[in-house]
């Protein structure tokens, strides 16, 4: 999410602010350590976690306070947020496949599974790509 923040408003969001932000996200959203990821992922089922709007609604109020950003404006920012937490994931998943072929040396029976990771992870940045997020 911060990652996010800052490739959708790099001038206002720097590392060393994503820095002093970091924790008090962790505290608004009850992050633990090494549920990041979880805490800000997208159920098409059931919609966005609570986590991921907290973080959202924060990351909103954080450029009100700071930058006087307006509520449409904010709004607008928000929206850029998803738009990059989606490249992110898109760009992760291309790494992921990129790694998944490469892999040519697998134990007997493992070449199903190497297949059925293909097929979601293609599934899935299908999905991305295609489908608006509701938050």
């Amino acid at each position: 999410l911060l990652q996010a923040s800052s490739s959708a408003r790099p001038g206002l969001f720097s590392q060393s602010l994503l820095a002093r932000i970091k924790p008090q996200l962790e505290t608004a959203v009850g992050t633990t350590k090494g549920e990041e990821r979880a805490v800000f992922s997208y159920d098409d089922s059931t919609g966005p976690r609570e986590s991921l709007t907290a973080g959202l609604n924060m990351m909103q109020q954080v450029a009100q306070q700071l930058y006087g950003m307006k509520d449409d404006e904010g709004l607008l920012f928000k929206e850029d947020i998803v738009r990059c937490l989606k490249e992110i994931r898109c760009d992760e998943i291309r790494v992921c496949l990129t790694n998944l072929e490469n892999v040519d040396d697998l134990p007997e029976g493992w070449g199903a599974t190497k297949d059925y990771m293909r097929i979601l992870l293609e599934t899935e940045n299908e999905i991305l790509t295609t489908q608006k997020i509701d938050y």
